[in-house]
């Protein structure tokens, strides 16, 4: 692929200069012109003054996991921009009854003010904890319906 091509000629020129592992995922054409994902794997072989003659190595297709792996941040992407956005969408509400508890807070005479301030971190801390779990449970949701069994 036009893209991987700096990325294969990097690792080759390593791996023969350096002996640094030829080790890499690039996107190769098929014969029908289909692009698909490879991880490479090679070693040169080398005659007796050390100059490399053959490679010889492997190729597996990963285009499954590419695309697995493209689903998952994505649906990633999207749970954290629908967090953030109830996340938002609760605050809003939340906020009138914070300035009416501070108020409460302020008036030391009624009694009730340190009830009302524990419902009031309660509710908020309640909201928080299901917001973490709806998180924790859309990624095993998107990891379940993504990976193949």
């Amino acid at each position: 692929h036009p893209d991987d091509r700096m990325v294969v000629a990097s690792a080759l020129r390593a791996h023969l200069q350096r002996d640094i592992p030829y080790q890499l995922e690039c996107r190769l054409r098929l014969k029908s012109g289909a692009w698909r994902w490879f991880f490479v794997a090679g070693m040169a072989q080398r005659d007796g003054h050390d100059k490399a003659y053959r490679m010889a190595g492997s190729m597996i297709d990963i285009t499954a996991r590419k695309q697995a792996e493209l689903a998952l941040q994505e649906a990633n992407r999207a749970k954290d921009e629908f967090i953030a956005t109830l996340a938002h969408e609760l605050r809003n509400p939340l906020a009138p009854i914070r300035t009416g508890l501070e108020l409460l807070r302020r008036d030391k005479a009624n009694g009730l003010v340190g009830m009302v301030g524990g419902i009031g971190f309660l509710t908020t801390s309640v909201i928080s904890g299901m917001l973490v779990a709806f998180g924790g449970m859309l990624a095993v949701m998107v990891l379940a319906l993504v990976l193949p069994t």
